[in-house]
């Protein structure tokens, strides 16, 4: 329950501080109550870290940085005062840091020109990240299980009459399509936007100002579409419960405007605009639930 509240609202830098002192606190007995609790006899204690060798019955964890030893080695150097440094890829000596070693050695592709649709600060993770796999079509819908099981039909968990696709479920399908169209694109300040997810997200994409108020509330809205929608077709997937129209739309709308509360504003035409569709107040510097 932290970390979905956490992964919501920012925290204060203090706070941060705060939890991090408790949490070495504990990690090294250093509190005034527990002084010297936690302590550990390490078996591999005089070896090095490049000599280690580990079991099967290791963690994955611990396995997984063991194996990374061959990749690491060859850029890490320690100079005669101890210092730790990077040898980058193009042999430029650094200071070590973790980000600079994540863009050293990860592959170098082009972003997406939909990247800003789907990742910005605003976003809760979990809709982002569902977003994601739609957009790549990769959430686990079952066309995909149908190479395994040629035999087998999989019909939408909505009307029951197509395939359970991305394709068809973002937005084709006769219950989402009302979602969408006849409920949700009522919240969103753009016009003329399409009934399908890529070609939405792709609309989208061509908003470059990713601060703007109008299209940061549009993201949201489609972001939770996408969301509500999925999880309504898991709901009736796998616990044959359902909701109506109006009621994922219901969710839809009051997670779009608690979101929208949670941004500061400027009491602009934008600002008023999207109040007015969400059913918001504009008081000082942010959105007010009626």
């Amino acid at each position: 329950m932290q970390v979905y509240w956490a992964s919501v609202y920012s925290i204060p830098q203090t706070v941060i501080k705060d939890i991090e002192r408790l949490m070495k606190d504990f990690l090294w007995g250093s509190s005034q109550s527990g002084k010297g609790k936690a302590k550990v006899a390490w078996k591999l204690k005089g070896v090095e870290f490049w000599d280690i060798g580990y079991q099967s019955n290791d963690s994955w964890g611990w396995r997984q940085m063991l194996r990374l030893r061959d990749i690491m080695k060859p850029h890490v150097h320690i100079d005669t005062n101890g210092e730790f440094w990077w040898r980058t890829s193009n042999n430029k000596l650094k200071p070590y840091s973790s980000n600079l070693v994540w863009k050293d050695l990860r592959d170098n592709v082009a972003k997406v020109e939909w990247y800003h649709v789907v990742w910005y600060p605003q976003i809760t993770p979990k809709h982002a990240f569902i977003s994601w796999l739609a957009v790549q079509q990769r959430l686990l819908t079952q066309d995909r299980l149908m190479k395994w099981y040629p035999h087998e039909v999989f019909k939408c968990n909505f009307s029951g009459k197509h395939e359970d696709s991305h394709s068809h479920l973002f937005f084709k399908c006769e219950f989402t399509s009302k979602v969408w169209e006849k409920k949700t694109k009522s919240l969103i300040v753009y016009k003329g936007l399409h009934n399908d997810l890529l070609s939405i997200v792709h609309d989208l994409a061509k908003y470059t100002a990713v601060k703007d108020i109008k299209n940061i509330s549009n993201k949201i809205a489609i972001a939770s579409a996408v969301y509500f929608v999925w999880m309504e077709r898991n709901r009736r997937q796998f616990m044959k419960l359902m909701k109506s129209v109006d009621e994922v739309f219901q969710d839809i709308r009051e997670y779009i405007r608690v979101k929208l509360v949670s941004i500061k504003v400027r009491s602009t035409s934008n600002v008023h605009q999207i109040a007015s569709l969400c059913d918001l107040v504009i008081v000082g510097n942010s959105l007010q639930l009626m």
